[in-house]
């Protein structure tokens, strides 16, 4: 009996483990509106991450009951201090002196939280970066996300709206000219500026968002849209192979863990 106990204990954690994960990736569906994509390995893509930290507090509310209250604690502090460092990681802009030093600090918080809180996390390279040199090259050149995927994309998209204002011969004269007028303009006078900016301004703070229960931009007052049987059921595969990948790597992950620790006691 004793050692049937022994193994239903691993087993039932076992258990738990993958009915949440299953439970999880449903959730992530329903109330976050992300889902796992083909093309980038069953994983969810850069910006479905982005949404998935902006809803974070769903994340962690399913996760209450399920963990002690320590890890729980620790593991909504991570999201909450993730949340800050990506908004400074990935802007298209230069960060003030300020915003660049508590980056430096939110990182190196994160990094050691996460693996005191969880020692079965190892440092993987994109910590280690993070961590070491992230903040080293915030602080040098004054931005990450100008120099990332993002960044480039922005400048084309930048480039694409305004390259008719500049002709030229070439595809390669009328950047030139592009990247001269903007090198100007940030050297010009206030009068130019004001003449040269955009003169659409910011909407109110939550002026976008829907005060009616009657208003067409809720989710549940929109008109349900025909659904392809054939998609849901794609869908729904996707769904369990990335719930069983991770259910089965975190199981893998933890049991290495626990043999190491066993070892270094014996």
């Amino acid at each position: 009996m004793a050692q049937r106990s022994a193994i239903d204990g691993p087993l039932s954690k076992r258990q738990a483990g993958t009915d949440f994960a299953a439970e999880l990736v449903q959730l992530l569906h329903e109330k976050v509106r992300v889902r796992p994509t083909s093309f980038h390995g069953g994983l969810f893509i850069g910006r479905d991450c982005h949404t998935i930290g902006d809803h974070s507090d769903v994340v962690c509310a399913a996760l209450k009951s399920k963990v002690s209250q320590d890890h729980f604690d620790a593991y909504e502090r991570a999201w909450s201090i993730w949340n800050r460092v990506r908004r400074t990681l990935n802007r298209v802009v230069i960060i003030p002196t300020d915003e660049s030093a508590r980056f430096r600090a939110d990182t190196a918080v994160m990094v050691t939280l996460l693996k005191r809180s969880f020692p079965w996390l190892s440092i993987s390279p994109k910590l280690h970066i993070l961590m070491c040199h992230a903040p080293e090259f915030l602080e040098r050149f004054g931005s990450i996300g100008l120099y990332g995927e993002q960044g480039l994309e922005a400048w084309h998209g930048r480039y694409g709206q305004n390259a008719v204002k500049y002709p030229g011969a070439t595809e390669l004269e009328r950047a030139a000219a592009f990247m001269r007028a903007m090198a100007l303009e940030r050297e010009a006078g206030a009068d130019v500026l004001t003449r040269n900016s955009p003169k659409r301004r910011t909407s109110r703070t939550g002026a976008r968002e829907a005060t009616k229960m009657g208003d067409k931009r809720r989710r549940e007052n929109k008109p349900q849209q025909p659904v392809c049987h054939a998609e849901t059921l794609k869908a729904m595969k996707k769904r369990k192979q990335w719930a069983t990948a991770v259910a089965r790597e975190s199981t893998k992950t933890i049991g290495a863990f626990l043999e190491s620790t066993r070892a270094a006691i014996v």
